[in-house]
């Protein structure tokens, strides 16, 4: 599937032009001075071209779209359906209709290249005052249904081990930083960029600011490089209430606590779809460990078997794995479909960095990311969980003052502080145990 990233079968130059001239009313010719006729990408919509603007002379990336992709897209959707309804009837065990509904929700929406300029610049938005997170959204200067033209950026994708390596870029503080911003998107904002594969990644090398107050107590200097992330077509908006519980069940995943996993899981699976294990499937899934880890509560602490999750222990859950993922897919809401899809993506980018690493350590580089992720995790709950006790305290002493209202709330919140510390703190010094 690697191809589908960047390297599909490109359209030719003519049939692009013709798409710009449809969508821009004007000729390509009239936009831009020069269009590089080899293509940076080519994915399945659209394909991207360096080019020069001709009005100001500033070099950008063209991105358009396949002139007969909107022709042959309601076909897709069709034939896909078709396809799970008869494996459905053939092979009962599985089902694969949440695929065709995804397919028909998302598609049209990738296919506006609107969406995906809005997207951008909320995403730039929300991260313009995280100076500290090196991440890097194109600045989008038009936008069409079917054309976008951005700023040009210069960079390599972040699998490109060669390149990491000649400019000095450690695998594993790229692989930090890309777990802190789907932290940040996830539980703080609300809004995630759904599609991160390594092709909609690069690294652009950047020269590090100094300070000598860090250098002083031997901290290293901030990243000698910029994460850009590209293509912002599929995006998920979560609500509160459902990131609330996205991270009361990863919390109680963290803790290994049975009886919790299996009473969260419910908000998630129907009772009517449910069976007795489906939530050791749904945990398998979300954490990319075996259930025996999960349970043991090794997900915080440093004992984590690194041995590696494969085909054998998957079977070892249960006799019925397959079929069973199929089932929790069907069950769950959309939203999680498209979180389960930016988790596995998030691990074969941590898999692509640590590719030459040997087994053991691979796991265990892996596993910093998801501690990373945890952290955010911990840090919303404790915050929802503050807001709630403020809110009661100011219900029901409305009348008191100020400072009376907080000394009756500090039990509840210092209890409140204590319980996040209990589990952020041995989260946190693993994760930079990992580094």
């Amino acid at each position: 599937m690697k191809p589908l990233q960047d390297s599909c079968e490109q359209s030719s130059i003519e049939s692009l032009k013709k798409v710009i001239e449809a969508e821009m009313g004007r000729p390509a010719s009239e936009i831009f001075s020069e269009i590089e006729v080899e293509p940076l990408g080519v994915a399945s919509l659209a394909q991207v071209h360096r080019g020069r603007l001709r009005e100001t002379g500033e070099e950008v990336a063209i991105k358009v779209q396949h002139q007969d992709v909107r022709k042959y897209a309601h076909v897709d959707i069709i034939t896909v359906s078709a396809l799970v309804r008869l494996i459905y009837k053939v092979f009962p065990e599985f089902q694969f209709m949440w695929l065709a509904d995804e397919m028909k929700k998302s598609l049209p929406i990738e296919m506006n290249f609107v969406n995906e300029k809005n997207n951008a610049e909320q995403v730039e938005n929300n991260f313009k005052n995280r100076t500290d997170i090196p991440l890097k959204i194109p600045r989008v200067i038009s936008a069409t249904p079917r054309v976008l033209i951005m700023e040009f950026i210069e960079g390599f994708r972040l699998d490109n081990i060669e390149s990491l390596d000649r400019h000095n870029i450690k695998p594993a503080r790229v692989s930090r930083q890309i777990a802190r911003i789907f932290g940040e998107m996830t539980f703080n904002d609300g809004l995630v960029h759904c599609d991160p594969h390594p092709g909609n990644l690069l690294i652009r090398p950047s020269v590090p600011p100094k300070s000598w107050f860090w250098s002083f107590f031997g901290f290293p200097p901030r990243e000698n490089f910029e994460i850009v992330l590209l293509d912002h077509g599929l995006y998920r908006r979560l609500s509160p209430d459902f990131r609330l519980d996205y991270a009361r069940l990863w919390s109680s995943l963290l803790r290994g606590d049975k009886e919790q996993i299996d009473l969260l899981s419910r908000r998630f699976i129907p009772p009517s779809s449910n069976k007795a294990d489906l939530h050791v499937v749904l945990s398998c899934i979300l954490t990319g460990q075996s259930w025996d880890n999960v349970v043991s509560g090794n997900l915080s602490r440093t004992n984590i078997s690194a041995t590696k999750f494969d085909a054998t222990t998957i079977l070892s859950q249960s006799e019925t794995f397959f079929f069973d993922i199929s089932r929790v897919m069907a069950a769950v809401p959309p939203d999680l479909i498209l979180l389960i899809k930016t988790n596995d993506l998030l691990r074969l980018i941590d898999r692509s960095l640590f590719v030459n690493l040997p087994p053991a350590s691979q796991t265990r580089a892996c596993t910093q990311s998801w501690l990373i992720l945890s952290h955010y995790c911990l840090a919303y709950l404790y915050t929802s969980a503050r807001s709630n006790i403020l809110s009661f305290y100011q219900s029901h002493y409305n009348a008191s003052s100020p400072l009376l209202r907080y000394i009756y709330s500090l039990p509840s919140l210092l209890f409140c502080y204590l319980n996040y510390l209990s589990l952020d703190i041995p989260v946190t010094l693993y994760s930079y145990l990992l580094s």
